[in-house]
């Protein structure tokens, strides 16, 4: 396998398999990006069946806050919207609101909300 690249906001579904190294920039539009921070992402019950998988990988730049990983999420998947009355953020196990700041390697969970 060879270097992977993320984009900005850019997503893998499924089992992730990393090859040995991971290219930390990407070119855009005649611009390089560095500094990605990978973000994974644990989707559970109806987030899970409306995304098709249960599990996510982003690429974001950094500063990256847990509101834009929701905007991109909602753009990308607007059924996941629809439902977002019904579900919670979570950060690394705790709960997180949009303005939270989001670093290398953090795991955030969209769980349903307990009726």
């Amino acid at each position: 396998m060879g270097l992977m690249t993320f984009r900005i906001g850019s997503v893998l579904c499924g089992a992730i398999r990393k090859p040995y190294g991971i290219r930390r920039e990407t070119r855009r539009s005649g611009y390089v990006v560095k500094n990605m921070i990978d973000i994974g992402i644990a989707l559970a019950d109806a987030a899970a069946d409306v995304v098709g998988c249960d599990r996510l990988e982003y690429g974001l730049t950094p500063p990256a806050q847990l509101g834009i990983l929701i905007s991109l999420l909602y753009t990308k998947y607007p059924a996941l919207e629809a439902i977002s009355g019904s579900l919670a953020f979570t950060v690394n196990d705790k709960k997180a609101d949009p303005s939270t700041v989001l670093s290398q390697g953090d795991e955030v969970a969209i769980v349903p909300i307990n009726p």
